[in-house]
């Protein structure tokens, strides 16, 4: 049955972002593959039409030339009016998962080497420590963060530095975005909400907001929290930045 007209479901969305990066892994590798076939099928499994469907590719397209990745060729971005399982749908797919990389590193080896290897423990590390660097950020960035915030998670005021993360507001695209005021010191499990669009922040009072589904989680208790800024009013964060991430989160 057709379901034109009607907003896309998480389901679907998760059914047609993952056929977007399927074509966008052979791209990028260099595989062939039939658009007009990989239509079809997305329209069979979703129920949507032919334009339907081509138009949500463009909105992916949209959406991940937004947050600075790789687009396929052929679908020109077309700003979406559904972001928010869509964004979420994406984030989930470019794996800023709801584990950090460290985790995901860890259960690749599990599965791609069966048994324990006790020879292979030492590159396993050096891999879990250089994915550690990466997701608390930019050394200097993460500095001038840490420095701003006085050491403290901006949402909950957690201390401990080895758990601290530099979260950018807009998603990193090049050193240009490595600005104080495009950042925000949040605690790791934190930092992975927000990149999953499930916390944001409302700037007309500066407090914490939550997406559906969280107040019945154990972080309900992070809704309507005063966010915690910096004493020098250029190392706030941009509230032009937060309402963009909200916007294009869609909460």
């Amino acid at each position: 049955m057709s379901t034109y007209g009607a907003d896309w479901t998480p389901d679907q969305n998760r059914i047609i972002v993952e056929a977007y990066f399927n074509m966008l892994r052979k791209q990028q590798d260099g595989e062939p593959y039939v658009k007009t076939q990989i239509n079809r099928e997305v329209g069979d499994q979703t129920g949507k039409t032919r334009g339907s469907v081509e138009w949500k590719f463009c909105n992916i397209s949209y959406l991940l030339e937004e947050m600075g990745h790789p687009i396929v060729s052929g679908y020109k971005p077309a700003r979406n009016a559904q972001r928010g399982s869509l964004y979420q749908e994406i984030s989930r797919r470019l794996e800023i998962t709801q584990y950090p990389p460290m985790f995901v590193a860890i259960e690749q080896d599990m599965e791609s080497g069966g048994a324990f290897d006790f020879a292979s423990l030492e590159d396993a590390r050096d891999r879990t420590y250089q994915n550690i660097v990466m997701r608390r950020g930019q050394s200097a960035f993460r500095n001038e963060l840490l420095e701003a915030y006085q050491g403290r998670c901006a949402f909950t005021g957690y201390n401990s530095e080895f758990a601290l993360e530099a979260c950018h507001i807009i998603p990193y695209r090049g050193p240009d975005t490595n600005h104080v005021s495009n950042g925000l010191l949040l605690r790791a499990d934190i930092h992975t909400l927000f990149d999953l669009g499930k916390v944001a922040v409302d700037t007309s009072d500066m407090t914490v907001i939550l997406a559906g589904g969280m107040a019945r989680s154990s972080y309900a208790d992070l809704s309507n929290i005063s966010v915690s800024l910096p004493h020098e009013p250029s190392k706030r964060p941009s509230a032009a930045a937060l309402d963009q991430h909200r916007s294009l989160i869609g909460l």
